[in-house]
């Protein structure tokens, strides 16, 4: 009683694992899309971690439903809001937390077999 735990800034896809006890699946797609389907399954796995069990609601449209962009003229990641449209596969419930997935160096790997393959 009376102790808190903050996270780790530097968290890496195994405390992420070892937090929601999910990610022991194999997944079976063709050779030429493997790295990108999985690296997509990273990432949903990385927001349910921050998420902690949100999921965005499509009918609020007051609620903000954040995600990770990647900006190609610029080549730099960014954060961006979206409210009544479901246009990408994964979303934080604050911009806080979608941005430290973009500041963790550990999460670069994953981001970049999303957006830039």
């Amino acid at each position: 009683e009376g102790i808190i735990k903050f996270r780790n800034k530097d968290i890496d896809y195994r405390d992420v694992c070892s937090s929601l006890n999910t990610c022991d699946n194999p997944i079976i797609v063709s050779n030429t899309n493997w790295k990108k389907i999985k690296a997509i399954s990273q990432l949903m796995d990385i927001a349910d971690y921050y998420n902690k069990g949100w999921k965005p609601d499509w009918n609020n449209k007051h609620n903000p439903k954040f995600h990770i962009s990647f900006d190609t003229e610029s080549s730099f990641y960014e954060v961006r809001c979206g409210y009544i449209v479901s246009c990408h596969i994964v979303y934080f419930k604050n911009r806080k937390d979608a941005q430290a997935v973009i500041d963790n160096p550990n999460f670069r790997e994953i981001l970049d077999k999303i957006y830039k393959s």
